[in-house]
């Protein structure tokens, strides 16, 4: 009983990189925490001011979509949350490797959490909680979640009949909006960014792959 009252008093705040990609699954770990009881919010990483500046909350942890960033909207959402809340915690939404160890971290999480044991590996700072989670988007393939992300599910969804064949073209466009140069600059950048060997992605996969074969997720 005590637990449960200490825990419906704490407050945890999920900071949102891009929504389309990396709302759902957030909201899917805060759906678990919410029937813990504990309080959970959800603001944009890319404006900070909202996040710790206007209203006067508390949390009692902050997690964050990524941890390698050195911009200033980044540097001003760490202080504010090591400042006025007690966890820092980071469940990795871009698990790229290269990148990750290109970076030079300015301050580390209390808790990070990695994609794969390899990146894990790659990442040396001794004083935090190191622990694999997998791509946390991944969770929507555990066979719970079946009856929403099936191929016949989808196509009822979109009225598309079940005998239809569908092919799917992956394209980057989150920078249409912008300038050639600009768009030429974020290529060039992620060329260096993407380079990884093939075992990386094989470490992902099988990281992924033990975590969905655990019954973690609750009735």
């Amino acid at each position: 009983m005590q637990n449960s009252i200490q825990k419906k008093n704490k407050k945890i705040l999920f900071l949102i990189d891009i929504k389309n990609r990396d709302l759902p699954s957030s909201a899917l770990i805060a759906y678990h925490l919410m029937k813990m009881k504990y309080k959970v919010y959800f603001q944009s990483v890319l404006n900070p001011q909202n996040n710790f500046g206007f209203h006067k909350k508390t949390f009692d942890a902050v997690i964050f979509p990524k941890f390698n960033n050195s911009g200033d909207r980044f540097i001003y959402s760490y202080l504010q949350a090591k400042k006025n809340n007690k966890l820092i915690i980071c469940i990795e939404n871009e698990g790229n490797q290269n990148y990750l160890n290109k970076k030079k971290f300015l301050f580390h999480p209390d808790v990070y959490f990695f994609w794969g044991n390899q990146q894990k590996k790659k990442y040396n700072f001794k004083k935090n909680i190191r622990k694999v989670l997998g791509s946390p988007k991944m969770d929507f393939f555990h066979k719970k979640f079946r009856k929403i992300t099936s191929t016949k599910a989808i196509k009822n969804k979109l009225g598309i009949k079940n005998k239809t064949k569908i092919i799917t073209f992956m394209t980057r466009t989150q920078e249409a909006h912008r300038e050639i140069n600009q768009i030429k600059a974020i290529s060039k950048r992620r060329k260096k960014m993407y380079l990884e060997p093939p075992h990386l992605f094989l470490d992902f996969y099988k990281a992924t792959r033990k975590i969905l074969k655990k019954k973690y997720i609750s009735s």
